[in-house]
């Protein structure tokens, strides 16, 4: 029987890495590597960052999927989400079809928090998590376009920077009593609300 290779799903930073990791050591066991994107490498803080830096979704990608995935010798499964493990059988189970594995490594990171919304157009809300939210985001984003945010953490802080610098009205909203509240002391949250207000944030 041929041997069942190792298979990691995802792609993001930890999936890439534990591939190259493994590669450092073993070059000969097969390697089976499942992501329900591209499978592009890319560095994920870069999303709230880019949009004022004019860069683009194709600008941000570290590399080709398909020709990191030759270098590494790994056969790359792309745009197929895992649907359930079956621990008995060692097997991975997706809308593709069922994979047999050795080893199984879980490196699909998280889900955003889903708020609880109501109304006509709660469907629409984008959460920005990974490259193909990002780039549905930049393709509904228009010239001079007000842009509601929730969520003044870091992520939400950034997005706001980066926006209201690329020249979008921007509205930032947390039931915190100011941005960053879980990470920084009263006052540095307050002078960093003066200064995205400075900036025109409301």
């Amino acid at each position: 029987m041929p041997q069942a290779p190792v298979v990691v799903h995802g792609s993001d930073l930890a999936g890439w890495t534990v591939v190259k990791e493994l590669r450092k050591h073993d070059s000969s066991t097969p390697v089976l590597q499942v992501t329900a994107g591209t499978g592009d490498p890319y560095p994920k803080p870069a999303l709230s960052t880019a949009y004022a830096q004019n860069k683009t979704p194709d600008q941000l990608r570290n590399a080709l999927a398909a020709e990191l995935a030759a270098t590494l010798n790994l056969q790359l499964q792309t745009h197929t989400r895992a649907l359930s493990v079956d621990l008995s059988r060692q097997e991975l189970h997706t809308d593709q079809g069922l994979f047999a594995y050795s080893r199984l490594v879980l490196t699909h990171g998280t889900d955003p928090i889903g708020i609880p919304l109501h109304g006509d157009a709660a469907a629409t809300v984008l959460s920005v998590n990974q490259m193909a939210d990002y780039i549905l985001l930049r393709e509904q984003l228009q010239p001079g376009m007000r842009v509601l945010i929730m969520g003044a953490g870091l992520i939400g802080c950034e997005f706001t920077n980066d926006l209201i610098l690329a020249g979008f009205k921007v509205q930032l909203v947390d039931p915190a009593p100011r941005p960053l509240a879980a990470l920084l002391p009263e006052q540095a949250g307050l002078q960093l609300q003066e200064a995205l207000t400075t900036l025109g944030v409301a």
